[in-house]
């Protein structure tokens, strides 16, 4: 509108070539208002003087639903006045807003969000199964987006805007309060789980799921009756205060939900207006928070034994910008060519699409739709109508829909965990096998049956591994088959490492031996039996196998071989007796130290056993054991977090002299030979 142009090069277009972003170009929308002829005809005629000027023969717009409405607004203009102008559409939504079903199935962007929230959520997944005793509530998108990623990760439990258990149970009770109905019904879910032996989870949560609420237009008007709807009830030397409002507000839900809001939302209410003079709640509304705190006090009110800590995460802002997924890598170029094909071939009012696009890419149909299929099925776009291009995310795939309802209450019982993991890019423009498209996807495009398979191959899951009966605590073993693509090419990863790791070994003192401590005395005192240990130590290979080890220089490690241990330790003839402790919060790494104690000690003559404690610290200290042989081991190699052991106790060290007693019967009792502490020992 305001002739801002730059000529693009080859090389301009190179440098940007498969990025994120939009900073090639910048990004701006439309101005706000409405989308009739009458409302934008002065935008039409400056842009029609624009793109005179500039000689443009067509333009192309790569926009949301909203600006998508302006551009099919300006291509009637320019046809009416028959500018020599067309206009070609580009419909980009990471929430997938703009759907026509088998010509539009996705929108370009919605697979890279897809997969930088399944990730993060994923992760968070991981650490909810490792601690055993966080509650996590995140905020992803709109509703086709959050249902995607629950999908994808198996989340505990998900509330959607426009779908879900919570809804359905309001109409049944025939009630209003669905914001009582969901809360009541992550409390069941929070107690279900604790009594099956699970006190964690993930709550996946929809984008303007509390602003939808009819409780929160219930409090809206009521406070319209009474604080008024003009604006100047805004604009009060002196507004009301919270509590003057509370004590005003006749209806009772009302009231309460008012009360139990968070400070900053009460205040917006009552001093905010919109255009319409209706009260107006913050840009960015935190449901996660309000609906977990929710949760947490009602629990709390009714004196329940459920311990429940609930953590909050905003992923949405996540999903804007990330590295472009291979697939949205290729439908991007698709899009273009398809563009320039339109560009070139004198068609206006259309917009760029690609059917097909569960089979490879290949086979992918490019295609082109008139503006006027992506408006609401009871009535197109006229000089009556406002022109703006409905948001059709609400519009969930009803397979997809299913499948979740088929799936919801399993996975409120059991952890059966995805994690997705980063995006993988190849040089060979692979966009990935079937099974690891979005299923929203792959929901117009195959029955119901095999979405399920792919969703959760595996429904048969072997029983779970007790921890501990007082309270109970469980683990979910973990199906190889059910795990993510990237998971299962992990399991297989072999890591490399110096090659005399595969033999045995004999440590050497160092000549130098550093101060780790300022006062030599204090660690006297603390370490009387152990504190002449103080020098460094290199592991080498044994003489007996350094030509072993000679030979082995420069080839890639391919696991521990087995060896016997008489080369160093003569005369042993038992098998040694190992313990693992996981003994801090998780970091990246942790299951890889147990593959490899387990590698080198498994490869002995006698084999070594060894054994967790599950619990951190707790574990060791009450005599928790889990047994880990090679099947344990091979469910975990290379995955993060910490759940084959997990660490469940609240106070990361031994405390008091009882733990110490108590960690020397537990050694005692299980004729330990060593004890291997990974974290902060």
């Amino acid at each position: 509108l305001e002739g801002r142009c730059i000529e693009l090069s080859l090389a301009d277009v190179c440098a940007f070539r498969n990025q994120s972003g939009w900073h090639m170009l910048s990004y701006g929308t439309c101005a706000e208002g409405a989308f009739t002829a009458a409302e934008r005809a002065e935008e039409a005629r400056r842009a029609a003087s624009v793109c005179a000027a500039e000689q443009i023969d067509s333009l192309v717009v790569i926009a949301g639903p909203r600006d998508l409405s302006w551009a099919a607004l300006l291509a009637d203009c320019f046809a009416r006045e028959q500018h020599r102008t067309t206009v070609v559409g580009v419909p980009y939504s990471k929430n997938c807003n703009v759907y026509v079903p088998k010509l539009m199935p996705i929108t370009l962007g919605f697979d890279s969000a897809r997969r930088i929230l399944s990730e993060i959520a994923g992760n968070i997944f991981t650490d909810a199964l490792s601690s055993k005793k966080y509650w996590h509530f995140i905020r992803c998108g709109e509703d086709a987006l959050t249902l995607e990623v629950a999908l994808q990760t198996r989340s505990t439990f998900s509330v959607l805007k426009d779908t879900g258990h919570a809804q359905e149970q309001a109409e049944k009770e025939d009630t209003h309060t669905s914001l009582k109905a969901t809360v009541r019904r992550l409390e069941e879910v929070v107690e279900r789980r604790r009594s099956l032996g699970h006190h964690s989870g993930v709550v996946l949560l929809s984008r303007y799921l509390v602003e939808s609420l009819p409780e929160m237009d219930k409090l809206r008007r009521e406070l319209v009756e009474v604080l008024g709807t003009a604006p100047e009830a805004s604009l009060r030397a002196k507004p009301p205060s919270r509590h003057e409002v509370e004590r005003q507000l006749k209806q009772e839900d009302a009231r309460e939900l008012f009360k139990r809001l968070p400070r900053v939302v009460q205040i917006s209410l009552i001093q905010r207006r919109d255009a319409k003079g209706m009260p107006l709640l913050p840009t960015d509304l935190e449901a996660e928070r309000i609906l977990g705190r929710f949760v947490q006090q009602n629990l709390k009110a009714a004196k329940t034994k459920v311990p429940f800590a609930p953590r909050f995460h905003s992923l949405e802002f996540m999903s804007y910008a990330p590295l472009p997924s291979p697939l949205d890598c290729a439908f991007g170029y698709a899009l273009g060519h398809t563009a320039a094909t339109l560009v070139c071939e004198r068609r206006t009012f259309y917009v760029a699409s690609c059917a097909n696009m569960h089979l490879p890419v290949a086979e992918w149909q490019p295609v082109a739709v008139p503006f006027s299929f992506l408006y609401s099925p009871c009535g197109g776009p006229s000089q009556n109508l406002d022109w703006e291009i409905p948001k059709r995310s609400g519009a969930m795939r009803p397979n997809l829909v299913e499948a979740y309802e088929h799936f919801r209450e399993a996975w409120v019982e059991s952890n059966v965990l995805k994690a997705p993991g980063p995006l993988q890019f190849g040089d060979g423009a692979d966009v990935g096998p079937l099974g690891d498209r979005p299923l929203t996807l792959l929901a117009d495009a195959i029955g119901l049956d095999e979405l399920k398979q792919i969703i959760q191959p595996i429904r048969a899951l072997p029983p779970a591994v007790c921890i501990r009966s007082e309270p109970l605590v469980i683990r979910d073993i973990r199906v190889t088959g059910n795990l993510s693509v990237l998971e299962q090419r992990r399991l297989r990863y072999v890591p490399d490492m110096p090659p005399y790791l595969r033999g045995p070994l004999r440590a050497q003192d160092e000549v130098i031996c550093p101060q780790a401590c300022s006062s030599i005395e204090g660690l006297a005192r603390s370490f009387p039996q152990t504190y002449g240990q103080h020098s460094a130590m290199r592991l080498v290979p044994s003489e007996a196998d350094f030509g072993g080890f000679e030979a082995a220089r420069g080839e890639k490690s391919t696991g521990s071989p087995k060896f016997s241990v008489e080369h160093h330790h003569p005369g042993l003839r038992r098998p040694r007796r190992v313990g693992v402790v996981f003994a801090s919060n998780q970091a990246p790494g942790f299951h890889s130290v147990i593959a490899g104690v387990f590698d080198y000690l498994s490869g002995l003559s006698p084999p070594a056993e060894v054994i967790g404690f599950p619990g951190g610290y707790e574990g060791l200290i009450k005599g928790y054991v889990l047994p880990i042989d090679k099947e344990v081991v091979d469910q975990y190699r290379n995955l993060g977090g910490q759940d084959m052991l997990c660490f469940s106790s609240d106070s990361g060290y031994l405390a008091f002299k009882d733990h110490l007693k108590a960690v020397t019967g537990t050694i005692r009792a299980q004729r330990l030979d060593g004890l291997v502490l990974v974290g902060n020992p």
